[in-house]
């Protein structure tokens, strides 16, 4: 019953997510600006991405928040402190503070909303940050509280799993099949969120970048978001889901291109969550995951004259990192990234998808397989998000500086083995052995 709802309460607040009580604070972009790695983004956090500027979001009207009964009022505890349910709605002064202001001891600028009030606490702060790194906004916690201080956040109901996925996968199984198969569970409700994946300090892979499963968070925010989302409103600070303030205050609802690859890799690699995470900076992706000796790192030319590429390989360049889900028999490749592409509104927001590298620049075979699987398979994605061919001298030819290059996976026990057959096939043949059939 207490599930139910939370899914029901999750619903109905989500639209307070994007409103602040006052501004509030975020972290970086695009490429390498905090550690975060991004997309097709400028180095630069303040640089605009795109020639025009889309629209802001329109911030949605505050709903009120029912609850099943009255929120109890704060029970003192014998040691003093005071425990209360409360639902997170963001930080006051978010798009104006800086990191080093919200994470300051006695900081009381984490709002929440509980019998029908908002309350300002500061936050018990420890090194990994741990309680910052559980508050989602619009979800309900269990508190307790000491002198206005937060010193413990327990998420009622717990982390909730995403709906199913049309393809399975085991954590853990070191397969080529089961890496591309992790790879598709994002797929369909993950919008992009510079700063997805990592932790809320921005240091490394979030809690959920390290669990095996694909977070609840991931679609709750997608379905409180329309085509007219975008990941960065320069604009407006306040209502931007962009960390402007130098952390991940939205690490929780969506995923950037390091976030994606290193949730997918933690969920091929390990069978159980809490492990050291795989997110790591964008343009070093690829050489990082060969010094962890998974497999072999090169900045050798690709495909025309070069190495061609094949299924599972990670390329990272400047701002941005991919992986290879397969060839077609024109010779385009199909690849699986988050990156924030156009909607069909104009508004750059994308997120987990499928998308087409063609040298002749039209998609070719890869990029109608994109569209016909997607239409099918993710309906509501696709009504939002057409996918589409990259830039062929961006993601084939870029320059090879700061680690960017590709990575390929050890074919035995130390990377990943190929029982399968994954390297003999077209990627058609991926795609309808991963989906159990042929998209119409």
């Amino acid at each position: 019953m207490l599930a139910a709802l939370l899914i029901l309460h999750i619903l109905l607040i989500f639209p307070l997510a994007c409103i602040h009580s006052s501004p509030a604070v975020n972290p970086g972009e695009g490429t390498d600006a905090p550690q975060t790695g991004g997309p097709e983004a400028s180095p630069s956090p303040a640089a605009p991405t795109s020639a025009v500027s889309p629209s802001p979001t329109p911030t949605p009207t505050p709903t009120p928040i029912p609850t099943s009964s009255p929120t109890p009022a704060p029970s003192p505890t014998p040691d003093g402190e005071c425990r209360l349910n409360a639902v997170y709605i963001g930080i006051e002064g978010y798009g104006r503070l800086t990191a080093q202001e919200v994470q300051q001891d006695g900081a009381r600028v984490y709002a929440f909303l509980s019998d029908g009030s908002k309350k300002l606490f500061a936050i018990k702060n420890d090194k990994d940050f741990t309680i910052q790194n559980t508050l989602m906004e619009g979800y309900e916690y269990e508190l307790s509280v000491e002198n206005d201080t937060v010193t413990e956040a327990r998420l009622v109901g717990g982390l909730a799993e995403s709906a199913p996925c049309p393809v399975s996968y085991t954590p853990g199984e070191r397969t080529l099949k089961n890496l591309l198969s992790a790879a598709m569970q994002p797929l369909g409700h993950t919008l992009y969120v510079y700063g997805g994946g990592w932790s809320w300090q921005d240091d490394g892979a979030s809690l959920l970048a390290r669990n095996t499963f694909a977070p609840r968070s991931w679609r709750d925010f997608f379905l409180s978001q329309t085509a007219d989302y975008t990941y960065k409103d320069e604009a407006s600070p306040e209502t931007s889901f962009y960390p402007f303030g130098g952390w991940c205050e939205y690490y929780y609802a969506g995923l950037d291109c390091s976030g994606y690859l290193g949730w997918t890799i933690y969920n091929t690699l390990e069978s159980q969550s809490g492990g050291a995470g795989y997110v790591f900076k964008s343009t070093e992706f690829a050489k990082t995951l060969a010094d962890m000796g998974l497999g072999a790192y090169s900045a050798e030319k690709l495909e025309r004259g070069g190495t061609p590429l094949q299924s599972g390989d990670i390329v990272s360049f400047s701002g941005h990192t991919y992986m290879v889900l397969g060839r077609c028999e024109d010779g385009s490749l199909l690849i699986l990234h988050s990156s924030p592409t156009a909607s069909r509104t104009g508004h750059k927001g994308g997120g987990v998808q499928l998308s087409a590298i063609d040298p002749e620049g039209n998609g070719g075979m890869a990029l109608e397989l994109a569209r016909r699987y997607t239409e099918k398979y993710f309906p509501e994605w696709y009504s939002r998000y057409e996918n589409t061919a990259v830039q062929y001298s961006t993601y084939i030819d870029f320059e090879r500086k700061g680690g960017a290059g590709f990575f390929r996976w050890s074919p035995d026990k130390s990377g990943l083995t190929d029982p399968d057959g994954i390297l003999d096939m077209s990627a058609e043949e991926i795609l309808s052995l991963l989906f159990g059939g042929k998209a119409e």
